[in-house]
């Protein structure tokens, strides 16, 4: 088209014959400034395209269209290019984190899917259809899912006045605690207080030691 257009020019000019095209075309190098401001307003549109993607405001279709100006054949084909490079990652984590190639061996090791299927090994590989019982697809179990709800909350922590609203349960654990030693089955009782008190055990003053001798005796009269 260069060439078209070049030869058109020369002619307008005056040129004719081998001087139409007896002649090269060369282009200049492309302006660094020129790339670099190319470089900032993808940039930016990439930007947008990501707060767009991440509040959820627009869907992607619109973004393609109205943001990268991308016809409807260029982002299909973007997608799928997309998801072979997720694929080609995925492949490239196997090698480095498990020393597996899932081309060559078909399988994976390490993924969430393989940790789970520990817990039932040999139970898919065999019979896919192998499941246990109410987790059919199509099929529900009576059996499984959430417990019936009561048709009234009464004894039960909804219930305005608690789980024992008539305090039978507090009653039937008083009666089997054990029973108290002390008498009047308390300590503060009249009975428990006076069996504390010491009784006859007072003393005369003028009560007659063990020798028998009186206070008053002559005996004890001391001379100054």
């Amino acid at each position: 088209e260069l060439y078209k257009i070049a030869t058109v020019h020369l002619y307008t000019q005056g040129y004719t014959g081998e001087q139409l095209s007896n002649f090269e075309l060369t282009l200049t190098t492309p302006s660094i400034i020129y790339d670099q401001e190319r470089i900032a307003l993808m940039k930016e549109k990439v930007d947008l395209a990501a707060q767009m993607i991440e509040t959820k405001l627009l869907p992607t279709d619109w973004i393609y269209d109205n943001i990268f100006r991308f016809s409807e054949n260029e982002y299909d084909e973007y997608r799928d290019l997309i998801s072979e490079d997720a694929k080609r990652r995925f492949r490239l984590n196997q090698i480095e984190a498990e020393g597996n190639d899932p081309v060559e061996t078909g399988k994976s090791y390490g993924t969430p899917h393989d940790l789970a299927s520990l817990y039932g090994k040999g139970r898919y590989d065999s019979d896919p259809t192998n499941v246990p019982d109410g987790y059919d697809q199509g099929t529900i179990d009576p059996k499984l899912g959430r417990p019936k709800e009561k048709v009234s909350n009464r004894n039960t922590q909804d219930s305005a006045f608690g789980k024992d609203r008539l305090g039978a349960k507090g009653m039937k654990k008083d009666m089997n605690e054990p029973k108290s030693s002390y008498k009047g089955k308390s300590p503060l009782a009249l009975e428990t207080l006076l069996s504390k008190i010491p009784m006859n055990t007072k003393k005369l003053v003028f009560e007659n030691d063990n020798k028998g001798e009186s206070l008053l005796d002559e005996s004890n009269i001391k001379e100054q």
